[in-house]
């Protein structure tokens, strides 16, 4: 019964009068406007009609609309785009940020991310991998063990989105740590207890 109803409900809705007497009637349910525009879809170059209240709509379908951001929105249109550095990832690392330095970080930080707190355990259930080992200073070639701490997935993707906000962090994350001491104006050398 349900199929033989979806099958009806599916074939009325390809009629395009149908399509068009329904959405009219939802529009006046909406206080919209009902009248249609004709649009040309800026990736296929297709004509089709659009109510005029969605006159922002520029693309027949959303394949459509997924081929364009594919192909428009490479190299120096893309939305991060840095002016030509390579990805964050393909940065050469120091030699000493090897897996030795990297466990007895997370060792130091007790295996809890340093932001929100969750524990490797916790990282390992929800992200399927262990803390991540963030570069605050986000140079990759400083691996001194105070510019390095202990992130979980989420929080280290979204140091590495906002990083000027993140370099205040950085700031405070030095000033709790007593690496620096802005009563004698004092930037100490610290290490941290193995």
């Amino acid at each position: 019964m349900d199929e033989d109803k979806s099958a009806l409900m599916k074939n009325l809705w390809e009629n395009p009068e149908y399509r068009q007497r329904q959405t009219i009637s939802r529009s006046k349910k909406r206080g919209r406007s009902t009248e249609y525009l004709t649009i040309v879809c800026e990736y296929c170059g297709k004509v089709f009609e659009a109510a005029a209240w969605n006159i922002k709509r520029r693309f027949c379908s959303p394949q459509c609309y997924g081929k364009y951001i594919s192909e428009n929105h490479l190299g120096t249109k893309a939305f991060n785009w840095r002016g030509g550095k390579k990805k964050s990832f393909h940065n050469p690392y120091d030699i000493n940020f090897d897996v030795q330095l990297r466990d007895l970080i997370r060792k130091r930080d007790k295996y809890t991310c340093q932001i929100c707190g969750i524990s490797e355990k916790v990282s390992i259930v929800l992200y399927g991998r262990k803390l991540h080992i963030h570069h605050i200073d986000y140079n990759k070639s400083n691996s001194c063990q105070f510019n390095l701490i202990s992130l979980c997935t989420s929080c280290h993707i979204k140091t590495n989105y906002n990083r000027a906000m993140w370099k205040i962090v950085k700031f405070s994350y030095f000033l709790h740590a007593g690496i620096i001491d802005l009563d004698n104006n004092i930037i100490r050398k610290f290490r941290f207890q193995t």
